[in-house]
């Protein structure tokens, strides 16, 4: 899929990975805008990334919820709407983000985990629906492990339970940079073969695409 002329939204891209991906979107080609903004100057939406997120475990828990699952539901839902065939769209691609906390437990991060499990079943709850392929619209996941954002950097009392074991945690595990994580996400989006694909990504692997367990 080639990005030239390519209209994209990517939710959290005023920094960190939003901003990366942005950033590696346009350098192929692409432009971004907001939903509104860019079906008014364009006419169509091509690419959409739900990234946006936080981590608050203690006070203002409910944020995490509302913007990491909430944000990318309504993102999903827009998405939906903008660029399916059915109602004026030409199809394109989804990429929700998630983590490695969405496959595996986080000790230091319950509600931050429970909201990144939850993007992988509704994105893949999407993927088989058959209106999404009808309509000419892939669905692929990103899930990667730490990254050098504030999320990582600002680990505090109010983002995490356990902050020295966490942080020894994050080194165990190591640190990616943005724009690391940005050339497994233009993977996802240029990729046609990709539908449904969970892109798994850390220091100590590099990228690994997971396979699910057949019902």
């Amino acid at each position: 899929m080639s990005l030239t002329g390519k209209v994209a939204i990517v939710t959290g891209a005023a920094q960190g990975l939003g901003k990366a991906f942005c950033s590696i979107l346009l350098d192929n080609g692409a432009k971004s805008k907001t939903f509104h903004t860019a079906k008014e100057m364009f006419g169509n939406i091509d690419i959409v990334c739900n990234n946006a997120g936080v981590g608050l475990e203690k006070a203002g828990w409910e944020k995490t919820v509302d913007i990491n699952l909430k944000g990318v539901i309504r993102g999903t839902n827009l998405a939906m709407d903008y660029l399916r065939k059915d109602k004026g769209g030409r199809g394109g691609v989804v990429v929700n983000v998630s983590s490695m906390a969405g496959l595996n437990p986080n000790p230091f991060g319950p509600v931050y985990c429970a909201t990144k499990h939850a993007i992988v079943g509704f994105t893949r709850s999407w993927v088989l629906n058959p209106e999404t392929s009808q309509n000419g619209i892939r669905m692929n996941m990103l899930c990667p492990a730490f990254v050098d954002t504030n999320l990582v950097s600002s680990i505090s009392d109010d983002t995490c339970l356990n902050v020295d074991k966490a942080k020894q945690f994050v080194q165990q595990i190591g640190v990616m940079t943005p724009e690391f994580v940005a050339e497994g996400f233009l993977e996802l989006v240029t990729d046609e073969n990709k539908n449904g694909a969970l892109l798994k990504m850390g220091k100590s692997f590099g990228k690994a695409y997971h396979t699910f367990e057949r019902a």
